[in-house]
């Protein structure tokens, strides 16, 4: 009796290892790290850094949750790009999931900011970048970020930043404007730079998004605007072959 019970306890044990690599990288073949980082005025960021195991130096992409999400949002995606060999780095943007403390222990909700403290994003993406300066692994030269929703709208306005040469972007359900700026301006300054653009038509803000950005894109430009499927995150979760045609998109981008 004790041995068919150890025997069934195996398999159920084995089982769970095959599943978790079902999704992607093994635990064997990457680290995941916990990250934290202040901001220019004392709100903390956290969020998790994914670094797959190898002699060479790594490509970074840096995953952004939609309005009201968090990085869980991702679920197994920063597994599969670190199973690819990408470095993976995933943020609660402020006032969300982890990332609602400043320096004082206040708590501050995305829900009660103002213009002015979400247009604040995209440097706090820049900072999230310098953050990871200590870990000798990873190439910042080349990185990636992939945005849904206001997680797009950000990726579009930090890529431009001087300061990275960011080398391609994806949005998931880009809008026009972010709180007053005007992401096409932004991405005039990103200039000849891959960009990758995603939409739902039934988000007729994203589509017209989409189709305005097709007409300023200075270099390689892709898009696919899905007939059903939401906005966003949502949208990324409705269509499992999103996943497949990011990776598609960054082998040889990045």
């Amino acid at each position: 009796m004790f041995k068919k019970f150890l025997i069934y306890f195996l398999i159920i044990f084995l089982g769970c290892f095959v599943y978790t690599d079902a999704y992607g990288a093994k635990s064997s073949k990457m680290k995941s790290l916990p990250v934290e980082y202040n901001t220019d005025d004392g709100m903390i960021i956290k969020g998790n850094l994914f670094i797959p195991k190898s002699k060479e130096k790594t490509p970074v992409v840096i995953l952004l949750h939609s309005l009201g999400g968090t990085q869980k949002n991702w679920e197994k995606f920063p597994y599969t790009l670190a199973s690819k060999g990408y470095a993976v780095l995933t943020l609660d943007l402020r006032g969300h999931g982890q990332s609602i403390y400043n320096r004082k222990m206040q708590r501050r909700y995305w829900q009660n900011f103002n213009a002015d403290i979400f247009r604040k994003y995209p440097k706090d993406i820049i900072l999230g970048i310098d953050n990871l300066k200590n870990y000798k692994q990873l190439d910042l030269s080349r990185v990636a970020i992939i945005g849904s929703g206001i997680g797009a709208n950000t990726a579009a306005i930090a890529a431009p930043m001087r300061k990275y040469q960011i080398k391609t972007i994806v949005m998931i359900s880009p809008t026009e404007k972010f709180y007053g700026d005007s992401i096409l301006l932004k991405l005039v300054d990103y200039g000849d730079r891959p960009v990758f653009a995603i939409a739902g038509e039934n988000d007729r803000l994203s589509v017209a998004a989409v189709d305005k950005i097709s007409k300023i894109a200075q270099g390689e430009y892709k898009e696919i605007v899905y007939p059903r499927g939401g906005s966003g995150i949502l949208l990324y979760k409705s269509k499992p072959e999103i996943k497949t045609e990011i990776l598609n998109w960054l082998d040889g981008r990045l």
